[in-house]
């Protein structure tokens, strides 16, 4: 008696010489166990001639080796166990992942009510009184109404910004809005109000007037109402202007020694000017000879630019005049200006009284477009460029305090005190001031988790960060600038900052509470660099 492997049946024994041998291969057998059996059935029958046939021997297939279809069934019995066994690796494995999720979402889940129900406690405790309210009155405040004035001092802020657009559209790409320059001789700075440095240096003077301009000698007029002859007298604001210029020149050549392609052409156009003569060198003294303030050469080009679309400039007088235009003009100059396509020697004497006239400033463009020798010589090469673009970034601008009822306050910053961080910093001491509210989703979410309404940042100067003292009570971050929360206003502690107004040199006080952001003129960060 025999007994095959597992799961076999037993069979008797019978002579080898009374049975011949027949073996099939039938499909393997799975176990329950996690590992696969190849288990090949041999099933055997009687045969006539009375040879040995096995019946239902399970063994390890040698025995089946002998048959014709052996090993090809055996090849296809593996590759059917081999894709079940990692379809079942596969499962297992996608079962684990989405365990995990399941415990991840479970475990934020448990987070978030946690953070709910102490968010509930705290505001049936008053926790957030004060830094909602102040939260609700900032976004009150950005409600209120302009005045007049207000609003037609942002509209020339804007007017300057959409000069900038123009001159980035046709390919200017350094310029510089609001520079200041620092005339010794008048004991006051002169604004310019854009900037743009390529092959030649524009000084733009922008004015957002409408109505109808005109100029009566050294006297500029603009009538706003036609009907009620509303009419308003200003200085020459060319002649104005080329003082600018020429201040720029000089601290551009003077101040910062970048010597521009036309420097002799100045030295013999200040010759002209002078009147007074000095006995050794026959020219004209600096502070005896107005004349020579004047003198701005011919690649530093004054440029007066109305960006009003409701303005109407009379074509015998303003609109005769050189390097005046319109914004639609200008934008055709800038264009042709910015490959030095220009003629710097071709003079506009053109003065006509009809209504054709009012196309003349286009005309007048495409005219002096064929560049000269001359002209040609004192354009700016890309070196000289960049050193007069690195020397105007680090003018001093005004410094500008946006409100959060967007009104605009600008001036020189004096200070900023904040008694709650026991800290008080001249202008002299801060590079920048970063106000950084808690708006939106987000910002909502921060409030509630720090129970502040914003944070400020004071970007310190070198000198100011290395002098901290052990026992110090200020609040630095890892810089060493000064970082502390915004406080609601009606406190003790309110931080505040101390603007001198730019015209007036009037001193206002502007709570921080009441500020919606910064923006300090960056000329302190020329020493910064040279430190390091």
């Amino acid at each position: 008696m025999y007994v095959c492997g597992r799961g076999g049946r037993r069979w008797a024994a019978r002579p080898p010489s009374q049975y011949s041998t027949q073996v099939s291969v039938l499909p393997t057998t799975i176990l329950a166990s996690d590992k696969l059996l190849l288990l090949p059935l041999f099933h055997g029958t009687a045969s006539k001639v009375g040879t040995v046939r096995t019946t239902h021997v399970h063994g390890s297939g040698a025995a089946a080796c002998c048959h014709p279809l052996a090993a090809p069934c055996v090849y296809l019995c593996r590759f059917v166990l081999c894709h079940r066994a990692g379809e079942h690796k596969g499962t297992h494995a996608m079962s684990a992942m989405l365990s995990l999720l399941s415990d991840t979402v479970y475990v934020l889940l448990a987070i978030t009510t946690i953070l709910l129900c102490a968010i509930a406690f705290a505001l049936s405790r008053n926790v957030y009184r004060t830094t909602l309210r102040a939260q609700a009155r900032s976004q009150l405040r950005r409600e209120d109404s302009l005045t007049r004035e207000q609003q037609s001092f942002l509209r020339s802020m804007q007017a300057e910004e959409k000069v900038e657009a123009v001159l980035r559209k046709v390919g200017w790409t350094d310029i510089f809005l609001r520079r200041r320059v620092a005339v010794a001789r008048v004991g006051h700075n002169r604004e310019i109000d854009v900037v743009a440095v390529g092959p030649v240096i524009l000084v733009v003077e922008v004015k957002n007037w409408q109505g109808f301009v005109w100029s009566n000698g050294p006297r500029w007029y603009q009538c706003r109402n036609l009907k009620r002859m509303d009419t308003l007298e200003f200085e020459d604001v060319q002649e104005d202007n080329v003082e600018k210029a020429a201040a720029l020149r000089r601290y551009i050549e003077n101040a910062r020694r970048v010597e521009l392609p036309d420097s002799h052409l100045v030295q013999s156009d200040a010759t002209l000017f002078g009147k007074d003569k000095d006995t050794n060198s026959k020219r004209a003294t600096w502070y005896s000879d107005k004349s020579i303030h004047k003198v701005c050469g011919k690649c530093v080009i004054p440029v007066v630019v109305f960006t009003h679309p409701r303005v109407k400039l009379d074509p015998a007088t303003v609109n005769a005049k050189k390097y005046v235009f319109t914004l639609d003009t200008f934008e055709t100059f800038a264009s042709q200006a910015v490959r030095g396509n220009i003629d710097l020697e071709a003079l506009n004497n053109v003065a006509v009284a009809s209504w054709w006239s009012s196309w003349q400033p286009f005309a007048r463009i495409f005219r002096p477009l064929a560049t000269t020798p001359a002209s040609s010589a004192v354009l700016l090469n890309e070196e000289q460029q960049e050193n007069v673009a690195s020397a105007v970034d680090v003018l001093r601008t005004w410094d500008l305090v946006y409100l959060l009822d967007r009104r605009l306050i600008t001036g020189d910053l004096q200070k900023i005190d904040v008694p709650s961080v026991f800290c008080m910093y001249e202008r002299k001491h801060l590079l920048d001031i970063h106000m950084r509210w808690n708006r939106g989703p987000i910002g909502l979410v921060k409030t509630l988790l720090n129970n502040n309404i914003g944070t400020i940042e004071l970007v310190l100067t070198t000198a100011k960060r290395l002098a901290k003292k052990r026992k110090e009570k200020k609040p630095r971050n890892t810089e060493g600038n000064i970082v502390f929360p915004m406080e609601p206003k009606k406190k003790k502690e309110n931080g505040y900052v101390v603007m001198k107004m730019a015209g007036t040199g009037k001193l206002e006080t502007v709570l921080l509470c009441d500020i919606d952001r910064i923006s300090l003129s960056h000329h302190l960060y020329e020493s910064e660099k040279q430190l390091e």
